[in-house]
């Protein structure tokens, strides 16, 4: 599948990129006449309309309905990692103990899905797999030590990391590669 990444001309508040999301927001995948915003509606898009690939969603009734909720509970995962790495990285303020508390409960969430089977939500790698990771690997890259206390989680992202597609297309690998300890959140982290 080829593609073209730009950055709007005029910037993400143009007129041009408005009339493509009305929030403003990247990333936006046109194919053609068709125009599909929000990150996990994409991989839906792609995954169904583009031949020639291994499709990541499960057809089997009893997994696609296991798949279908994984996928969506992974803006639970995103929304308790955000903003921990925001204020971390970016000194948007302080993080609270209830906001660790809150990633630290939805890390237990995946890592009972990493217990359960290969991947997050079956045997078989799925669009789960692919939409968890940035969070997941986003957790190691501000300190979080998933090894000792999500085990079954750190080894289903280590596993990730040795897949050719991450290799290939990651474009933080290196930097994520190495934690950067926020010290903030980790004292944070370790006192709970």
């Amino acid at each position: 599948l080829s593609f073209t990444l730009e950055m709007p001309p005029g910037g993400l508040k143009s007129k041009e990129h408005l009339s493509l999301n009305r929030r403003g927001q990247i990333p936006i995948l046109k194919d053609g006449d068709v125009v599909v915003n929000e990150s996990i509606a994409q991989m839906i898009y792609l995954d169904a309309h583009h031949e020639g690939t291994k499709q990541l969603t499960p057809k089997e009734k009893s997994q696609h309905a296991i798949f279908l909720a994984r996928l969506m509970e992974v803006n639970n995962l995103t929304m308790a990692y955000g903003p921990i790495m925001f204020k971390g990285l970016f000194g948007q303020g302080q993080t609270t103990r209830e906001q660790v508390l809150m990633l630290m409960g939805e890390l237990n969430i995946w890592n009972s899905y990493a217990e359960q089977s290969e991947w997050l939500a079956g045997q078989d790698i799925s669009l789960v797999d692919i939409a968890a990771f940035p969070s997941i690997a986003g957790c190691i890259f501000i300190g979080i030590q998933l090894e000792k206390t999500y085990p079954s989680l750190y080894k289903w992202y280590a596993k990730m990391c040795e897949r050719d597609s991450v290799k290939n297309t990651w474009p933080f690998k290196d930097m994520y590669s190495r934690p950067h300890s926020v010290p903030a959140i980790t004292s944070l982290y370790q006192s709970l």
